[in-house]
């Protein structure tokens, strides 16, 4: 089990570094280097409060020092010193150490905790960048609040509570490894037996705890995780609620979860409170059976020089132990919160770091050429039992209005996502301008565009909505006006008091439904694509509206190819090609008529389309 455990904890200390530099690794080293000096450091302090100790024993008693407080003494060429000033040394020495010592720490723990939490964020973005490179499918993997959590507050646990906890685990152990070894030095049998109690109270402690952290470091996560989901449900769902009369119930189990959560955060704080306890009811003993020792076998300078070498050890060893059993359950808990950033890290090792070109805005995408040719492509979905696409083929020509139809879930989403580059196929190949999706968006960012069903709206401006993912002053407003245009939305946005500087409120709560569809259309229209990809895009307009917006993007027939999964006859009728999908498979490619006489399903629709 102890093995186990320290290989998972090697393997996964190992698995943090990686996300370091080589420098930022040197530093590590540096500080847990300095930190190991700085408890010699402490020793020595401490050494001259044991012959501070022997000295003014001698005092008291009339007797001189002996054993290895008189050898020290005699290497220091201090025996014949008057005793008020060999306490004056010995006293301001040791404070003048203890003080380095403690200044020095302060530093050190100050930059550790500034560096942590700099490369926690760093890495928090890298890893993010690797989630966002993977295909769609293995993003899914994760529920939304899940992927926030492990890039965010899992990496924090894993990084910032793990590489900080260990190097203060480590500095820790090296000292009451140190100041044991200086008081078995001292005297072997206080030595052993206080080995023997401060390590018999830490291992009780951290045995008694350790699955009991792992364990609520999961739930803690879990529960962080849930809440999360509960209350964007109840966000989400706000107008069925109110319909039922749920939300009561809602709130009701949101509370109920935040008592839980809280819960285990009181049971992982009190944690650390029980080892304290433990500890100095420990400390009493060990200071009862040292002095027992002592003043029945020694005489009595040695023995109140050993006694006081031990309590002010002591003090420096129980705090020491706290600290490791401290270091251990956190990272015991930290692991448990942070097993699914742990995971993903394995997932996502081989995935390339995404790369970006610039944030200007591109409109001319010249070379490029807005074809489709789609080979033999199929993909199945790990949670069905037929593909979702199944040896498609078929090719668009530059400049072509295509239309995407067939009865839901026969697999129109998911040709689209496949075309851009969001899905991977299992097998066959796309290519858009005689290159792989992914690779044609890089070489011209801008050139493809893409309409959602439903666009998403983020919370701010008109304008923000706009440029997502563009830096402001890379846009001019005669290009944005020039895409509301086209959408349909410039009179609206006349009308608005700040115009493109109004607010759209929440998810766009401050417009209507067709009026945020407009908006992502315009959002697609920003850079000028060629190559333009409607995903039912205008399933929540009106005819008129909807009429007016194909008008203007046929418009650019010829300059721009368009395709478009369609629901409406009037659309249907005037692509220049269909691509019929029904269960995954292509019944037919070709106009309008075509596709009539060759598939009886679509005569079927189109009579319900035609009522």
């Amino acid at each position: 089990m102890i093995v186990n455990n320290l290989v998972t904890y090697r393997d996964s200390l190992q698995n943090c570094l990686e996300y370091l530099s080589v420098r930022d690794k040197k530093l590590i080293f540096a500080i847990t280097l300095t930190q190991v000096f700085l408890s010699i450091v402490d020793l020595i302090g401490l050494a001259f409060i044991g012959l501070l100790a022997a000295v003014s024993a001698s005092g008291i008693t009339d007797q001189d020092p002996r054993g290895k407080a008189l050898t020290v003494l005699e290497f220091l060429n201090m025996q014949n010193l008057d005793l008020r000033v060999k306490i004056l040394i010995f006293a301001s020495t040791a404070l003048t150490f203890f003080t380095i010592k403690s200044l020095f720490s302060i530093y050190l723990n100050r930059k550790i905790i500034y560096f942590m939490g700099r490369k926690s964020s760093e890495i928090s973005s890298q890893l993010l960048l690797k989630v966002i490179g993977q295909p769609l499918q293995n993003l899914q993997k994760y529920s939304i609040q899940e992927t926030i959590y492990i890039t965010t507050s899992g990496v924090s646990k894993l990084f910032t509570g793990v590489i900080a906890n260990s190097i203060s685990l480590f500095v820790d152990l090296f000292m009451i490894a140190l100041m044991l070894a200086a008081i078995i030095f001292v005297d072997p049998i206080i030595g052993v037996t206080s080995l023997i109690l401060f390590v018999s109270i830490g291992a009780s402690l951290h045995f008694t705890f350790r699955i009991k952290a792992k364990n609520l470091g999961i739930l803690d996560a879990e529960k962080s995780i849930r809440l999360n989901q509960m209350t964007n449900e109840l966000l989400s769902a706000y107008r069925e609620l109110v319909v039922k009369n749920r939300r009561f119930y809602y709130a009701n189990l949101i509370g109920q979860e935040k008592i839980n959560l809280s819960d285990i955060g009181s049971r992982l704080t009190f944690m650390p409170f029980i080892g304290k306890y433990v500890m100095e009811i420990g400390l009493v003993f060990g200071v009862f059976i040292v002095a027992l020792i002592q003043f029945a076998s020694q005489d009595l300078v040695r023995g109140l020089s050993i006694l006081t070498l031990f309590l002010a050890a002591s003090t420096r060893i129980a705090p020491a132990i706290l600290r490791v059993q401290q270091n251990l359950l956190t990272l015991r808990s930290n692991f448990g919160g942070a097993r699914l950033t742990l995971d993903l890290i394995g997932l996502v090792s081989n995935v390339e770091n995404l790369t970006s070109r610039g944030d200007d805005i591109q409109i001319s995408h010249i070379g490029f050429k807005p074809t489709i040719k789609v080979s033999q492509v199929s993909l199945k979905y790990p949670t069905r039992n037929f593909p979702a696409l199944n040896a498609a083929n078929f090719t668009i020509d530059s400049g072509e209005f295509v239309a995407i139809i067939g009865s839901s879930g026969a697999g129109k989403s998911t040709l689209v996502d496949l075309i851009l580059g969001v899905l991977m196929p299992d097998s066959g190949s796309i290519l858009i301008g005689g290159m792989h999706p992914l690779e044609a968006v890089t070489q011209w960012p801008g050139a493809i565009s893409y309409v959602p069903q439903d666009s998403f709206i983020i919370q701010g401006t008109i304008r923000q909505n706009i440029i997502m993912g563009y830096p402001a002053e890379s846009c001019s407003e005669k290009i944005i006006w020039e895409a509301l245009e086209m959408a349909q939305l410039s009179d609206f946005v006349k009308t608005l008091p700040l115009g493109l500087d109004n607010l759209v409120g929440d998810r766009g709560a401050f417009m209507s439904g067709g009026q945020r569809q407009r908006l992502g259309i315009a959002r697609s229209l920003l850079t000028k694509p060629k190559l333009l990809i409607l995903d039912e895009s205008t399933s929540s307009l009106d005819l008129i509206t909807e009429y007016e917006i194909i008008k203007s993007i046929k418009e650019l027939k010829g300059n721009m190819t368009i395709v478009m999964i369609a629901h409406r006859l009037s659309t249907i009728k005037e692509a220049d090609k269909i691509i019929y999908l029904d269960q995954g498979s292509i019944k037919h490619v070709g106009k309008f008529n075509e596709v009539r006489m060759n598939v009886p399903q679509f005569e079927e629709q189109l009579k319900i389309l035609e009522k």
